[in-house]
This record gives structure tokens, C-alpha cells and sequence, in this order.
């Protein structure tokens, strides 16, 4: 139940726009282990649309709840982004394993420093049967046991992002060799009142 999707070019530049004058830092609210993490609620109007287009129209929303165990009185649920945050990652830092609150999360990548190919070349892991340096890794429930889904996130996934349930534990590793920041930004969505 992990989905893929593309920010429209206009609300992606409109985005970075907004992105750098956001101050206020949410550190303590967050678990990265990232210097550089901040309140972005004032960019929830501009991309609101798309994300929950994306989370209901494309059947995320729906496909976790005929999983679930939700049942309503009304057909006409609303949802709205609770919190948005902006994460500026230097290389070395992470964000360790982890899950959200609300109903569905999202991240959106907006600036990546490097291709994949380049990490696999300088990684410290990099004979390792499980390099995962500047991954992101979703950890599913699988019965009694869980099974792993990574994505090599890189330069060529600028403008798309990924929604998912919640409550999935994920984890982003550290990324070496780049002085510029990975720049993320990540939400909540939740039933409106």
C-alpha cells in the first residue's frame, strides 16, 4: 500500500518557493537524527490538493481502509494534512526506524544530491549483502514474520513522493560523499472533524 506519485511542476516550484522561510525548528516532535528539521505548515495549502487527490483518487485511502476495520456512518469522510514538516539531511545523519501518526503520511523529495550508482560506489557498506546508504526502507507486516520494501531514492525521484499507511515503520539511512543537503518534506493526513 506504498504509492508513488508527481507533484505537477507548478505546485513542485511553488514548493521549493515556500520551502526556505521556514524557521521555526520541530526537532524534539521528530525522530531524525537531523539538525535541520522544521515546521512547514505554511506549504500544506499548496500541495493539500494534490496529496489528497492522490491519497483518495488513486486508491490509497481506499485500499487501507477495505484492509482495515474502519466502518462509517457517513460515506463523505473528509481528510486534511495535520502537520507538514521540512527535512534538510546532511550527509552522515538519518532518520532511524520510525512510523507516524494519523491515518496516512506522505514524504515528498525535493532536492536529492546524488544518484544511487554514486552511493553504491563510496558507501562504507558497499560489499555488504545489505548496502542500503541513502536509501528509504519500509518494514511490513508479513504474517507472524516482516518483509522489507527499499527504494533507491535518488536525483531522478525530485518531484515525486510516496504516500502510505501510517502506522508502517520505515527508516532513511545516512548518504556520503555530498556536501548539499537531501531535502525531504513529510506529513500527516487525518479524518476531519
Amino acid at each position: 500500500m506504498i504509492q508513488k506519485f508527481k507533484l505537477p511542476d507548478e505546485v513542485f516550484l511553488k514548493l521549493k518557493k515556500n520551502l526556505q522561510i521556514n524557521t521555526e525548528p520541530t526537532n524534539e516532535r521528530l525522530a531524525g537524527n537531523i539538525k535541520k528539521e522544521y515546521l512547514a505548515n505554511n506549504c500544506i495549502p499548496i500541495i493539500a490538493p494534490t496529496i489528497l487527490s492522490e491519497a483518495v483518487e488513486r486508491g490509497v485511502f481506499n485500499k487501507y481502509i477495505s484492509d482495515s476495520s474502519f466502518m462509517f456512518a457517513n460515506e463523505n469522510v473528509k481528510l486534511y494534512i495535520h502537520e507538514l514538516w521540512a527535512n534538510f539531511q546532511a550527509k552522515g545523519e538519518f532518520n532511524p526506524v520510525h512510523c507516524h501518526s494519523g491515518l496516512l503520511s506522505f514524504v515528498v523529495f525535493v532536492s536529492i544530491p546524488y544518484y544511487a550508482k554514486q552511493q553504491e560506489q563510496i558507501s562504507p557498506g558497499k560489499k555488504s549483502n545489505s548496502d542500503r546508504a541513502g536509501m528509504l526502507e519500509f518494514v511490513i507486516p508479513n504474517g507472524a514474520t516482516t518483509k522489507s520494501e527499499v527504494f533507491k531514492v535518488d536525483k531522478t525521484w525530485e518531484q515525486y513522493g510516496l504516500i502510505f499507511p501510517s502506522y508502517t515503520m520505515h527508516t532513511v539511512y545516512p548518504f556520503f560523499g555530498f556536501d548539499e543537503y537531501r531535502i525531504t518534506m513529510a506529513g500527516n493526513i487525518r479524518f476531519a472533524n
